[in-house]
């Protein structure tokens, strides 16, 4: 085999400009030796891995991207000319060139697939004259019109989604696009202001979600995570914990412990990477206070399981990758069902979740809405507008929180039930069991709001019980939602529907009528 330049992405030392030049006008000579000689290349590992710096000089050179992104996407990839070989190894060399580049080298990187892997919009007019035409034609036969129509799909199928399903083929190759797309992700909400923009980077995001819907759903394991389960998994749960942050491994054994439970989705070729994972409390009643559940000292499982009524998901966790596949709402359903497996008597599954944009919105509202402005003037005896919406001050003061509470917790209730985006609710929690991070579709009407007065404000007045986060957040106020089961398809149906959101009316007479003045048709009553 003729003598080349070797250069691997471990080493320790750029190298000089001269050669990472030669190295990258001598790729492609690199990968055909490779491929005509492997038995002399027995460990492909380091042999022309893309360092930081070939990589970045890579995707400086336009041409040299496109051959190498055509290599693979080409559907002629595997031939007797380029070889069984040639797919993987050209494949491998996009990742490793991928992970060498800083985040505006990977926007660049988006970019050409956009570019210049998309839709090919020419052919697919082309296509769908042809369509047309025949589809006119009184002699057209079913034949020809399905072959016409399947011609016309593929035409519709852009070109990088191949890249993506050639990298989904590589060992690592979902973690490897799990965290290109948490890059693009990114990228994306970066320039959420400028919309009109990222409309290519949208389409971009759409191929690699398709890929990863399709390759998991029918390879996902259910798990569940204990103190005996690797040490690996075990940090990556603390590592990827996205509400509550696990603060040391005293923590951790305390969330498996025998009154707790955390469960995960795993992907067949990673077993050691948590997709999603939810952490449950094993509790006599629903939950209030998230605080007591943290640092509560768990009792024997075997001296009160009796007790256990109800199981409450207070965290659910997805890798940012994987953010709208609506993992979380499959993987709370296996566990419900596991649960009742293990536990029969439990009849009641609820959350405990956060209102992180609450505390935002009654700031917008003071200033534009007089309605709000007259619930907290109503109290403006015991703190001004200004010191009740940006202080947290009168928390520390039992007589004024007392006094605040209950007005913060109707506004918060309208907040839940009536801001709406477009036909669905406003606060992003209302997928904290679907999609806990990036979420902009609300699936609350898959549980309950149980009523507004018993939103979790119990611990309100109590700031040694409240994070800092809850505080700035929400003014620690947290919502409980009941996975109703035997309304679930329902309730589904009238949320999506009609925009309807189902709460129980375990309030009295004076709040049910409060909501039914406040929120009017956009909810539903029902008895517990």
């Amino acid at each position: 085999m003729p003598a080349t330049v070797r250069y691997s992405s471990n080493a320790r030392e750029p190298p000089p400009p001269n050669n990472v030049l030669r190295f990258v006008e001598d790729y492609w000579d690199i990968i055909s030796n490779y491929v005509r000689e492997p038995a002399h290349n027995l460990c492909l590992q380091g042999f022309f891995s893309f360092s930081s710096t070939t990589s970045k000089l890579a995707i400086r050179d336009t041409a040299f991207m496109q051959k190498l992104l055509s290599t693979v996407i080409s559907e002629d990839t595997a031939s007797p000319v380029k070889g069984d070989l040639m797919p993987s190894v050209v494949v491998k060399s996009c990742c490793e060139l991928y992970e060498g580049l800083d985040q505006e080298e990977k926007i660049k990187f988006f970019e050409i697939l956009v570019r210049d892997f998309g839709v090919d919009r020419k052919q697919t007019v082309a296509a769908a004259e042809n369509y047309l035409k025949l589809a006119s034609s009184a002699k057209a036969s079913e034949s020809q019109l399905w072959r016409t129509e399947l011609a016309l799909k593929h035409t519709l199928d852009p070109l990088h989604s191949k890249f993506f399903d050639r990298v989904n083929q590589l060992p690592g190759g979902m973690k490897f696009l799990i965290d290109m797309r948490a890059d693009l992700l990114q990228t994306i909400g970066s320039f959420k202001h400028k919309q009109d923009s990222i409309g290519h980077l949208m389409a971009l995001d759409a191929s690699i979600k398709a890929t990863l819907q399709n390759w998991l759903f029918g390879f996902l394991k259910l798990e569940r995570i204990t103190w005996q389960s690797p040490a690996v998994v075990l940090e990556k749960i603390g590592q990827y914990e996205a509400v509550h942050a696990v603060k040391d491994w005293k923590d951790m054994k305390r969330r498996v412990g025998p009154r707790r439970r955390v469960f995960g989705f795993f992907f067949s070729n990673m077993p050691t990477e948590p997709l999603v994972f939810v952490q449950v409390a094993l509790v006599d009643s629903i939950s209030t206070s998230i605080q007591r559940i943290l640092t509560e000292e768990d009792l024997s499982i075997h001296q009160d399981a009796q007790r256990i009524s109800c199981a409450t998901f207070y965290s659910i966790t997805t890798q940012r990758g994987l953010s709208g596949i609506n993992l979380g709402n499959f993987l709370i359903k296996r566990v419900v069902r596991d649960l009742k497996k293990e536990f029969p008597q439990i009849k009641t599954f609820a959350t405990l979740s956060p209102i992180p944009g609450f505390r935002g919105w009654l700031r917008h509202q003071v200033q534009v809405n007089e309605h709000v402005r007259k619930e907290l003037e109503s109290i403006s005896t015991v703190g001004s507008i200004q010191e009740i919406v940006d202080t947290n001050d009168w928390i520390h003061d039992d007589a004024k929180s007392s006094a605040i509470k209950p007005v913060l917790m109707r506004l918060c209730a309208e907040y839940l039930l009536t801001e709406r985006r477009g036909n669905v609710a406003l606060d992003p929690v209302g997928t904290l069991m679907s999609e806990q991070e990036t979420a902009t579709k609300l699936s609350l009407a898959k549980w309950s709001l149980r009523s507004p007065i018993e939103l979790d404000g119990r611990y309100l007045s109590n700031p040694k019980a409240s994070s800092d986060k809850g505080i700035a957040e929400s003014f620690s106020i947290m919502v409980n939602y009941n996975y109703l089961l035997d309304h679930i398809e329902e309730n589904n149906e009238e949320y999506l529907a009609k925009g309807i959101i189902t709460v129980s009316s375990a309030c009295n007479g004076d709040d049910n009528q409060w909501l039914r003045e406040r929120v009017g048709d956009n909810v539903r009553l029902v008895e517990n």
